[in-house]
């Protein structure tokens, strides 16, 4: 994500002081998968396709919520991200789901 500057543009060089040194975008993910740009990084992420979206849903559910997911929530959530594949995991698809859940009605 190093090429994005703070509004999100792309860059390729970065200024430091008077110079423009080139962005090194390069990394590693938790699991010890490289990138070296990106690009890398979309595809590396597109493999791991299922654990992102569980990710982000959680992730969006926690915010939802106002609280930490617990273990009590993962038959709910097992369930959604079932149904959500077949959408492609769509982000407002996820937002429906989750502002539609008994979770967020009742809490």
């Amino acid at each position: 994500m190093e090429n994005f500057n703070a509004v999100g543009l792309w860059r390729d060089q970065e200024e430091v002081g008077k110079k423009k040194q080139p962005i090194d975008a390069a990394g590693t993910l938790s699991d010890g998968s490289r990138f070296t740009d990106f690009h890398g990084l979309k595809l590396t992420l597109a493999k791991k396709e299922d654990t992102l979206a569980r990710g982000l849903y959680e992730a969006l559910s926690s915010y939802a919520l106002g609280r930490r997911i617990e273990f009590t929530d993962r038959e709910e959530i097992d369930a959604a991200l079932k149904e959500l594949k077949g959408k492609q995991y769509r982000l407002k698809d996820m937002i429906l789901h989750i502002t539609t859940s008994e979770n967020f009605r009742s809490k």
